[in-house]
């Protein structure tokens, strides 16, 4: 007896949504695992010596998460400031933030997270050899009275040595629009490649990353920087669902398939009674 292959589609269905939520669960099990390669990496930045980066030259091929200290001159008229930055709230990054220094918590401590609405200010330093690097200075809370106001803080005009940890890009927020903020002071996001070339017009050679300041400066700024987990619990949990949605669809092939078989047996069983 031929069996109706409309039968077979719930089975063929259910094969193919256990397929697409295997996959699914490794890709989610993939992203753990290179969120905690990029933790371990970054674990390990932290407690290697510091990079001596003097020159453009001096930089590695890949400085992500390496140490790195760097003397020259601050650009304030290159500076971008980073808006709708509260202070200490978690947002989109894969940067991890450096070691305390002395103007933030001691080691192993969470930082005050207070809230406050403000900027991250982002400012060129030429580097004594030659060639420029980006450095996110530290954090600097809006004014109250004016919050378009860009507010003051103490930059060095003399050459400076600054340390921190370089990332290889800043963090994200959610940005109404596609506005483009080129040539702007302040602005929603930063993209390093992007304001690299920027600055290449004026004929700043920037490095393609960012070092995050670490070191005390006595300017204002504030950088007890919020160390953010690798996230890789979130990737398990969405795995798990994926997998365990794949163990409910082969349950219910399973049954599917023995009930269709029960009832074929059942009406052969009739069909040989009444012969």
């Amino acid at each position: 007896m031929q069996r109706n292959p409309l039968l077979q589609l719930p089975i063929i269905a259910a094969i193919a949504v256990i397929a697409l939520t295997c996959a699914l669960g490794n890709w989610q099990l993939d992203r753990a695992h290179q969120r905690l390669a990029r933790a371990a990496a970054a674990a390990a930045g932290e407690a290697a010596a510091p990079i001596v980066l003097n020159a453009a030259g001096d930089a590695p091929a890949d400085a992500d998460y390496h140490r790195i200290r760097a003397r020259g001159r601050w650009q304030p008229e290159l500076a971008v400031f980073l808006e709708n930055r509260p202070h200490g709230a978690a947002r989109k990054t894969s940067a991890v933030a450096s070691p305390a220094s002395a103007s933030g918590p001691a080691a192993g401590q969470v930082p005050e997270l207070d809230g406050r609405s403000g900027f991250e200010v982002v400012m060129p330093l030429a580097l004594s050899g030659g060639g420029a690097v980006l450095v996110k200075r530290g954090w600097i809370p809006r004014d109250p009275a004016d919050p378009t106001l860009v507010p003051q803080f103490a930059t060095p005009q003399d050459e400076v040595q600054v340390e921190g940890l370089a990332l290889a890009e800043l963090g994200y927020v959610y940005a109404l629009g596609g506005k483009d903020e080129a040539g702007r002071c302040v602005r929603q996001n930063l993209d390093v490649s992007a304001y690299a070339a920027e600055l290449g017009g004026k004929g700043v050679k920037l490095l393609p990353f960012v070092i995050q300041q670490s070191s005390e400066a006595g300017d204002g700024l504030r950088r007890d920087w919020v160390r953010q987990g690798s996230g890789a619990d979130r990737n398990y949990g969405y795995a798990f669902q994926w997998f365990a949605l794949a163990a409910m669809m082969a349950l219910f092939a399973v049954f599917h398939y023995w009930r269709g078989r029960n009832k074929r047996r059942d009406r052969q069983s009739d069909k040989q009674g009444t012969a």
